[in-house]
């Protein structure tokens, strides 16, 4: 009777061996499995930087330009006027905002130059004109440190304005006059029609006669 209970124990016996050999295969494949895990991890973390260099190296993806604010706020409207040059007066288009704010067209032209801007272009011109050289028109110190050179990039309006007080304080100080009892203003004015007569604001305005003689400066005095 014991030997049917021997010969029925070795299957299950068996069964137990093969579980456990089951269980260790699994074992293997999965530490199989977490070890190439690990080594796909490790190559990638070592090719990643030949990735990143590989991405900077290639031609990279422009943007398109953003456009600047600035020029979308510019008034570009056309302007046709006038500028002066060497007496003649030249046709000219420019830009509604380079009325306002060029210094190198401002000195290019003359006060019947001006007369041709509409307004109020010209009224803004104008005032930005005589704020950014105020300090030619501001009194004797800056005059007497004034070179030719100095008043050549001062544009006309605001130099004949500074032409005009230089007359009229001249004429006060000297009392230009007085000898033909005239009052040192009438005597100013007088000065400043002879200045505006004789050369327009241009103090290097010159002229040469038939006879072959120059007349110089803002009165034109005859060399």
């Amino acid at each position: 009777m014991s030997l049917p209970a021997a010969a029925g124990a070795e299957p299950a016996q068996n069964g137990a061996q093969s579980g456990r050999g089951l269980v260790r295969a699994a074992g293997r494949a999965l530490a199989a499995a977490l070890l190439a895990v690990v080594c796909v991890g490790a190559w990638g973390a070592a090719l990643l930087p030949l990735a990143e260099h590989a991405v900077i190296t290639s031609p990279p993806d422009v943007p398109r330009p953003v456009a600047p604010i600035f020029p979308l706020l510019r008034d570009a409207r056309p302007v046709r006027l006038t500028v002066t040059e060497a007496w003649r007066k030249l046709p000219l288009e420019v830009e509604a905002d380079d009325v306002r704010r060029d210094p190198t067209l401002w000195n290019r032209m003359n006060f019947d130059d001006w007369d041709r801007v509409p307004q109020p272009l010209r009224g803004e011109g104008l005032d930005r004109l005589v704020a950014r050289y105020a300090r030619a028109v501001s009194g004797p110190e800056v005059w007497q440190a004034m070179t030719p050179e100095a008043w050549d990039v001062v544009p006309q309006p605001v130099r004949a304005m500074a032409f005009l007080r230089i007359a009229e304080y001249w004429a006060g100080q000297r009392e230009v006059g007085t000898a033909w009892g005239l009052d040192p203003r009438e005597a100013g004015d007088t000065l400043a029609a002879l200045v505006m007569v004789e050369s327009w604001f241009e103090h290097r305005a010159a002229t040469v006669d038939v006879n072959g003689n120059r007349d110089l400066g803002l009165a034109q005095a005859s060399d």
